[in-house]
């Protein structure tokens, strides 16, 4: 699957919580960068049809990046590597890196199943993955050491466990055909 306008129209305000065009333009912008490039950036073709992977890093990777608010485009890179790189433990995934984690959540509609909610401190760069069975994986990193100086990125965006399912279905079968049903929505609050 591509990511595509369809994709695109289908998710990109709920699982990137930005308008289209600005997505498609950070996904543009990363395609030029070779770490990013080597994971999965790479434009497959212009024009109709083309399009970036739907692969369960690129879409991870732009959920981490889009979930600050208001950063240019160099910075939206960094802030994407700094979410996706926090340490922690994962029983579920087996991961010990939320990037890793979530991109195994979303590699598994199984797995993406047994996920209540995905939140994310940007203010705190801290990442929690909380499962239906209460258990939570928890990912962060020493305030003290690691600091990205953001101003208005103090919010936490929350991913509903449903959206994560459909997404993560979405990725597995390659099928962008259905209709997307009118589900849960991400969420932002204010952290003070």
């Amino acid at each position: 699957m591509k990511m595509r306008p369809h994709f695109l129209t289908r998710y990109s305000l709920r699982l990137f919580c930005l308008p289209e065009l600005p997505v498609y333009e950070i996904m543009l912008y990363f395609a030029n960068d070779s770490d990013l490039r080597e994971g999965g950036f790479q434009r497959v073709r212009a024009g109709p049809g083309g399009g970036y992977p739907a692969t369960p890093f690129t879409v991870a990777f732009l959920m981490l990046a889009t979930a600050w608010q208001g950063l240019t485009k160099g910075k939206t890179t960094q802030a994407g590597w700094l979410l996706y790189r926090l340490p922690g433990e994962c029983p579920i995934t087996g991961q010990s890196l939320f990037g890793h984690a979530l991109r195994r959540v979303l590699s598994d509609p199984a797995i993406a199943e047994t996920v209540a909610s995905v939140e994310v401190s940007t203010f705190y760069e801290d990442a929690r993955i909380l499962w239906k069975d209460g258990m939570m994986s928890r990912f962060v990193r020493d305030p003290i050491r690691a600091q990205l100086a953001v101003d208005g990125a103090q919010h936490i965006v929350v991913w509903p466990g449903k959206l994560l399912h459909e997404v993560a279905c979405d990725i597995s079968t390659q099928d962008q055909s259905s209709a997307p049903p009118a589900a849960a929505q991400p969420t932002t609050a204010a952290v003070h």
